[in-house]
């Protein structure tokens, strides 16, 4: 058989792996064949490649035969015969030897088969072979590469060795206990401080080197390891040799059993202390850090978005109410917690951030474990892969609920200020540092009728009274410099004209260092407030019947006075301290309203007096005070003394009544004497006394000797009140008689003190001040006790007439006293005496100033058969139409008419005008203080009932007055 005429062969080779056929030689007879060099045939759906693989030989005769697509198609461009001889080496298709007749059927002989399948024979050696020498050529050259890498291991190994920071030995570990080290890098040496040899002599040696604290356990280290062939790693400390250093080593080695029973480690031994110290430290820092987090309450989570997993830190996990140790948490889980109203934009700036489109920074609600929504602030960092592509999420979230509501509250805050600085009437200003308006609000029309731009960049005191702007302006510059605002008050021009009063607030706005940046006020229109303080201040400091200034303005301007004559000793000042003659008879007698009006004209009379040169002021009930200032001497006082008493001798017109006043006065004329305002006060109270103790005289000037007075004053209340406890007080009795035949009536008791050390004193000198101190209850008891009971003794002893008269002293304080009626009935039962015997003897003033409760009480006394006689008669404010309602049944003439009825016709008239007015009414009358025949000779010849006096016997103690009863 010849090859080659018309014949076309190639060699195709199998390729498994990418599972087609490929030709790799070729021969054409024909030079303008194609070449199919590198073509590749498919394998998959190919029947004739499956044939091939399973050893067969196909013989095409025409390829017009062939049905599939593969080789159809293959046929369209090498149409004709087709020959194909599987090639097999190492028992594996290794590919094909086809031979070809292009564009002719063939039927092929058996000879031409076996022929074909000779040469593939050959050609299946030929490439065992190739493969063969290729493999002997690659094993050549890689064990060439390996003794040069080994070359080149052993030197980096020695290098390395040489170099290496740890230490690098083998260890070996007997079973007698015995310990040997080989091979030492010279970094042991360094490590542990002691020569190689030393090491190698003596492995004992390094073992004395390990710290105490940690010998034990890293030698039972080494015994775990040997005793189980384990990895051993350890950590340990040692104290170098030379410089006495604590340091960490660490060790790792992997051990070995010998044929002689020992264990081998090939151990490294590295210098940690660097290490374990940074370590520390980061611990450190890491507590630290945490401790940070959970301070500023921070929440982190970490997104692997390669996994889908989600971590949250514990904080964050309590931020919404779960478990602080929960880790997992799910992207999923965030969305479903997302507020619906954020959801959208939160998921679309997190999609934005993972495609680098914008940072992560932004606010949402995130629903707690209790339902309701917590705002977070949210900040994350994206991390990349090596390809760039998005791998990682870092990130915080901040529970910013509490400054969402701030900001809320701030916001409604700024709406409900909006809407209250266009709709309130206080006028609101921003100002800047220099005090220059920026901004005023609509009420500022509103209120004053100006335009607002007409403040607009002027300075705030523009709003102000011209006469206030110096005042506000300075008090403003104070409060910026003071750091420190309070309110003014200040008045303002309305466009009308109209005075309004306002208040400025002031607020402060600094920047971050603390410096002013601007002013805000608020200005209200206090007008009525400031009016009514007015009229606070004026009730104050003025008494609201007269209209006078009162107490507290009078001794504050006292008290200036005062202090202004201590640096001026030139300065001298009066105070005259007045009160209303007997104004409470005339209070209760013609009523409180007709006393009120009489002080308001006696007010006004004053006021008329003085003008506006002194202070006229109202302390209170009937007393006036002034203060007379800058006085060039005491007549000056005196003076105003006097021009008082003169315009007081004209009477006062009250509803169409004339009453006449009478007024005392205490004078304190000083210079800088005196250091208090309370003690001017008390001395010319003193001296006020001193007035009324002399009628005559209006007025008295204080001097020390008053003062010794009321001392004086003092101690006889002191021992009075040990006199009454003491038994220091008796009984005089004064009889009187009728002046028709002198015969002996009754008798008055009147009350002595004898003193132990004054000896004995008169009632005059001692009444008064039982009276003022209350004393005079028990003394007017124990009087009218005393005198009941000699009395009702005489009568037992029958010394008196049936029908004589016991007259007692009684004073108001005691009629009213709740204690009197009971104590009175007492006497009475334990000392009874006949109807009409018992006489108490008030005073004319008594009798008027108790009104309808005098008239109760003296009913209640006449029930009682006890008469009541009126002293003193004529020398008071009698009130006539009154005296006739009142159930009394004496009427006693004071002893000032009946001492100048020789010599007074005046005097005379009035104590006949007495008695004609108490025959009239049916009352007895008794004349006191009859000293003369001739007084005694007028008085009958008046009719004049009863009398007493020097004439006919001065006042005795009981045993004198015993043997004059038996005389009559």
């Amino acid at each position: 058989m010849e090859i080659g005429l018309g014949w076309d062969a190639c060699v195709v080779r199998y390729l498994p792996q990418r599972q087609v056929w490929q030709p790799v030689a070729e021969y054409h007879s024909d030079p303008n064949t194609p070449q199919f060099l590198g073509f590749e045939i498919p394998d998959q759906d190919n029947p004739l490649a499956t044939r091939l693989k399973a050893g067969e030989v196909v013989a095409i005769a025409d390829t017009c035969q062939l049905t599939d697509a593969v080789n159809r198609a293959l046929a369209e461009q090498l149409p004709g015969a087709w020959l194909l001889v599987p090639l097999i080496v190492k028992e594996r298709p290794w590919g094909s030897l086809s031979l070809f007749m292009p564009h002719q059927t063939h039927t092929w002989s058996e000879v031409e088969i076996n022929f074909m399948r000779t040469i593939a024979t050959q050609l299946e050696v030929a490439v065992y072979q190739a493969n063969l020498y290729a493999q002997a050529r690659k094993e050549l050259a890689k064990r060439s590469r390996l003794a040069a890498a080994l070359r080149k291991s052993e030197e980096r190994f020695r290098l390395t060795a040489l170099h290496l920071p740890g230490a690098l030995f083998r260890y070996e570990q007997y079973p007698d206990g015995r310990n040997r080290v080989f091979y030492l890098n010279p970094m042991c040496e360094r490590l542990w401080g002691i020569p190689a040899a030393v090491a190698a002599e003596d492995g004992e040696s390094l073992w004395q080197l390990v710290h105490p604290e940690d010998r034990e356990a890293t030698w039972q280290s080494v015994l775990c390891s040997a005793a189980n062939l384990t990895p051993w790693f350890w950590q340990w400390r040692i104290i170098h040799p030379t410089s006495g250093e604590v340091r960490w080593l660490e060790g790792a080695g992997q051990p070995t059993a010998a044929a002689n029973g020992a264990v081998v480690w090939y151990t490294v031994i590295l210098d940690v202390t660097e290490r374990h110290l940074a370590e520390e430290r980061l611990k450190e820092q890491q507590a630290q850090l945490e401790v940070a987090i959970r301070a500023s309450k921070i929440g982190f989570y970490f997104h692997d978005l390669s996994t889908g997993t989600m971590l949250v830190s514990p904080t964050h996990r309590a931020q919404l109410g779960d478990l602080p140790t929960a880790e997992a948490f799910s992207c999923a889980d965030w969305q479903e917690r997302l507020h619906p109203e954020d959801r959208d934009r939160a998921l679309a700036a997190y999609e934005q951030f993972l495609r680098g489109e914008a940072d992560y920074d932004i606010d949402f609600r995130l629903r707690h474990r209790d339902g309701s929504y917590r705002w977070f602030h949210s900040n994350a960092v994206l991390i990349r892969d090596a390809q760039g592509r998005p791998s990682k999420v870092v990130g915080t979230h901040i529970d910013i609920t509490e400054r969402k509501a701030a900001e809320l509250a701030l916001r409604e805050s700024e709406e409900r200020y909006r809407l209250l600085a266009e709709n309130m009437t206080d006028i609101v200003c921003l100002l800047d540092r220099e005090g220059r308006c920026l901004y005023v609000s609509p009420s500022y029309e509103t209120l004053l009728g100006w335009s607002s731009g007409r403040l607009i960049s002027q300075h705030f005191t523009q709003l102000c009274h011209p006469q206030e702007r110096s005042r506000v302006k300075q008090e403003l510059q104070q409060m910026i410099q003071q750091q420190r605002f309070w309110p003014i008050t200040h008045r303002a021009w309305t466009a009308n004209r109209e005075l309004l009063w306002l208040e400025t607030l002031f607020k402060p706005r600094y920047d971050s260092q603390g410096q002013l940046q601007q002013l805000q006020t608020s200005s209200r229109d206090v007008t009525s407030r400031v009016q009514v303080q007015f009229q606070l201040e004026h009730e104050a400091y003025h008494d609201p019947l007269t209209g006078l200034p009162n107490r507290l303005y009078f001794m504050e301007q006292l008290a200036a006075t005062i202090a202004a004559a201590q640096s001026n000793p030139e300065l001298h000042y009066a105070v005259l301290f007045l009160d209303v003659d007997r104004f409470k008879v005339i209070n209760d007698s013609l009523g409180h309203a007709v006393g009120d009006r009489l002080l308001i004209a006696f007010a006004t009379l004053l006021r008329r007096l003085i003008e506006n040169r002194h202070i006229v002021a109202r302390l209170g009930g009937d007393e006036f005070v002034i203060l007379a200032t800058a006085l060039p001497h005491l007549e000056s006082a005196i003076a105003l003394c006097e021009q008082i008493t003169r315009c007081l001798q004209e009477p006062l017109v009250v509803e169409e009544r004339q009453i006449f006043l009478s007024s005392s006065i205490g004078v304190v004329f000083a210079q800088n004497d005196y250091e208090t305002a309370f003690a001017v006060l008390r001395d010319a109270d003193i001296a006020l006394y001193q007035a009324k103790a002399h009628p005559t005289r209006r007025y008295a000037i204080f001097n020390a000797q008053m003062y010794e007075q009321v001392l004086e004053r003092l101690h006889l209340e002191h021992d009075l009140r040990h006199a009454l406890s003491h038994g220091e007080l008796q009984l005089f009795y004064q009889p009187f008689f009728n002046l028709a035949d002198q015969q002996l009536v009754g008798m008055e008791a009147l009350v002595r003190w004898q003193h132990p050390e004054r000896g004995l004193i008169l009632p005059g000198a001692f009444i008064s001040i039982a009276e003022d101190t209350g004393l005079i209850v028990d003394l007017d008891k124990w009087v009218l006790e005393q005198a009941c009971r000699q009395f009702w003794l005489w009568q037992q002893q029958s010394q008196v007439a049936a029908n004589a008269i016991l007259s007692v002293n009684v004073s108001a304080k005691t009629l009213k006293h709740p204690s009197f009626r009971h104590h009175l009935s007492r006497v009475q039962q334990q000392y009874p005496l006949g109807r009409g015997q018992l006489v108490l003897e008030l005073t004319e003033s008594i009798a008027l100033e108790l009104g309808s409760e005098m008239l109760n009480l003296l009913e209640s006394l006449r029930e009682r058969h006890i008469e009541i006689s009126i002293d003193d008669f004529g020398t008071g404010y009698s009130c006539l139409s009154y005296l006739h309602s009142l159930p009394i049944h004496h009427l006693k003439v004071d002893r000032a008419f009946v001492q100048q009825l020789e010599n007074n016709q005046r005097n005379l008239k009035i104590t006949k005008m007495i008695l004609v007015l108490a025959q009239e009414l049916g009352y007895r009358v008794i004349a006191e203080g009859i000293e003369t025949h001739e007084q005694l000779h007028i008085l009958q010849r008046l009719g004049c009932d009863y009398g007493q006096g020097y004439l006919f016997a001065r006042p005795m103690p009981a045993e004198a007055l015993a043997s004059l009863l038996k005389a009559h």
